[in-house]
């Protein structure tokens, strides 16, 4: 699979927690980081929610984040999409 952020090849470490799948992804470039459930559904699904510059502001919040949390992936939530973006999801107000 295509890492969401940086579009290297990357590995799914996606698991299910309380029936919501969040996805987990693991990438040689970015780190390893998750992206919830919803933020997923509201950013990703529609590939034209995010332009390249939005996804290379996450992948350089995931890799300043993994510096200091090498074991734990960097969640990307709604809340963090939006203000490292500046893109605001009409479902998340």
């Amino acid at each position: 699979m295509k890492c969401y952020l940086c579009s290297t090849e990357a590995k799914d470490r996606t698991e299910q927690e309380n029936n919501i799948p969040n996805i987990t992804i693991e990438c040689p470039n970015c780190g390893n980081y998750t992206i919830t459930f919803k933020a997923f559904h509201l950013f990703f699904e529609n590939r034209d929610n995010l332009t390249i510059e939005d996804k290379n502001k996450l992948s350089n919040y995931v890799k300043d984040r993994s510096k200091d949390q090498k074991e734990k992936p960097i969640e990307n939530n709604i809340k963090i999409i939006e203000v490292l973006t500046g893109k605001r999801s009409i479902n998340s107000r």
